[in-house]
């Protein structure tokens, strides 16, 4: 398991086939394998959105820093933490 947030950041994570989600007003994950439902926030919403295989967690954290007004480096370690439990709740795979 990645730990360290530099690690983290230069992951391009892709979001792992058992997760049915439900973007809407309300984002919703459901984990089959482990029958666990998630609500995610608008942020949450954006980053599980962006995370798509293709992208580093750093190139996604700097989408949302500038879509949001946000601090950067805030933002690349609350995004490095959320894809972390993301990764430990086997909803994203490295």
């Amino acid at each position: 398991m990645v730990s360290r947030v530099g690690n983290l950041l230069d992951l391009k994570p892709s979001k792992s086939p058992e997760v049915a989600e439900k973007i809407g007003s309300v984002t919703m994950l459901f984990d089959a394998s482990s029958g666990r439902l998630f609500e995610l926030n608008e942020t949450g919403k954006t980053a599980w959105t962006l995370l798509d295989g293709k992208r580093s967690v750093r190139e996604v954290a700097e989408a949302i820093a500038a879509e949001y007004g946000m601090d950067p480096s805030q933002v690349a370690e609350d995004l490095a933490r959320f894809v972390k439990e993301m990764l430990e709740f086997n909803l994203l795979r490295a």
